[in-house]
């Protein structure tokens, strides 16, 4: 099912939806929602596939670090980046 950012809002205020920390801005078909401060990092000598099966290199194939959220950062082509939201969602 697609929703659209009133519906969202709808939702959210009959309680079928929750998000926590409340967003501040929806857009048409989304809400808006803020990038934690740690990344997972996973270099280009990892390999994913299809049916999920990723091949490990080395035993520090992932590196977590943190960002500063204030600033901006330069992704890699190379490199994949796993992050989380500050938010959290779920509904009944």
């Amino acid at each position: 099912m697609i929703l659209t950012g009133k519906e969202i809002q709808a939702q959210m205020k009959s309680g079928n939806i929750k998000i926590e920390p409340a967003p501040k801005s929806f857009n048409p078909n989304s809400v808006n929602v803020t990038l934690g401060d740690t990344l997972l990092a996973y270099p280009r000598y990892v390999q994913f596939y299809l049916d999920g099966q990723v091949k490990w290199y080395t035993p520090e194939t992932f590196k977590p670090f943190e960002i500063n959220i204030n600033e901006p950062y330069m992704l890699s082509p190379d490199v994949v980046y796993l992050g989380y939201t500050n938010e959290i969602t779920w509904s009944d």
